[in-house]
């Protein structure tokens, strides 16, 4: 009779465990996790399988979200910095002179610089 009760036990758990799958396979989630819900748990793991299961196709569009932003991200990071015009940096270099900060020579000397950088590729 013990070997009977073991039987008949088990393969209520593996019915529960198949139902459990179905209700796993129905939310598109991965049906190993309702089939062991369903064969440990029974008919309460199906509503805990139906319940709290997330559903397969959301969190796959999700995670596709996710990898977007990331390498939109990604991208951003690695885009190269511009380059500030010439036109930008001897507005600097007038501003820096009209404060004083540079001495006319010192003026002349990083304004030859930066046309010549500018000549060169």
């Amino acid at each position: 009779m013990g070997d009977s009760v073991v039987l008949v036990v088990f393969v209520g758990g593996l019915l529960c465990g198949l139902v459990g799958s179905v209700v796993a396979r129905m939310k598109h989630a991965p049906t190993y996790k309702g089939f062991l819900w369903g064969f440990f748990l029974g008919p309460i793991g199906w509503l805990l399988a139906a319940l709290l299961l997330q559903d397969g196709r959301k969190a796959k569009a999700d995670m596709q979200e996710k990898m977007r932003r990331a390498r939109e991200l990604a991208r951003q990071q690695d885009a190269p910095k511009a380059k500030p015009s010439v036109a930008d940096e001897l507005a600097k270099l007038v501003a820096l002179k009209n404060s004083r900060a540079l001495t006319d020579d010192e003026f002349a000397e990083q304004k030859r610089r930066l046309l010549a950088q500018q000549g060169s590729p």
